[in-house]
């Protein structure tokens, strides 16, 4: 057996005992947060990331500069905005995000929500917009059902 035969031989036998020693690999789904630090959408994002323990990585961003920033390094699955009353205006990211980033989905989470702030949302095309709740069951549920949307984006 000549050379090239013998080092196509020990190559076959090489990457077939990596492929039988590979581990499965799963990345956990990339959340952008743009809000307060304990903000609702920090809020909801830091219950979702504990009930899925591993399944969900997130970056709290506090302005539009660094969750714009951010975009440009990362790649995310989901983008969380909070919005309250006292808070600045961080519906201001939606134009960039629906001009750069038109596919990826956005959960607007507020506190107070006014009706300005939610034609905002549908007129840069946000779907998902829920108030936060007051009581322990309905947060339990909200929660739920996020981290559910959250296992099946990644």
């Amino acid at each position: 057996m000549d050379n090239s035969v013998k080092d196509r031989c020990r190559d076959t036998v090489l990457v077939d005992a990596f492929k039988e020693s590979a581990m499965e690999f799963c990345c956990p789904a990339q959340v952008l947060v743009l809000d307060r630090q304990n903000g609702p959408a920090d809020t909801i994002a830091d219950l979702v990331s504990r009930l899925l323990e591993g399944q969900v990585s997130t970056l709290l961003t506090t302005n539009r500069e660094d969750a714009l920033y951010a975009l440009s390094c990362y790649e995310f699955d989901v983008v969380m905005i909070g919005v309250e009353d006292n808070a600045l205006d961080q519906l201001s990211l939606l134009p960039d995000l629906k001009a750069q980033h038109d596919t990826l989905p956005v959960i607007v989470v507020g506190r107070n929500m006014q009706r300005d702030d939610l034609e905002r949302c549908r007129f840069h095309g946000v779907r998902e917009m829920v108030e936060l709740p007051q009581r322990a069951a309905e947060l339990k549920a909200l929660v739920t059902g996020i981290a559910g949307r959250f296992v099946e984006h990644a």
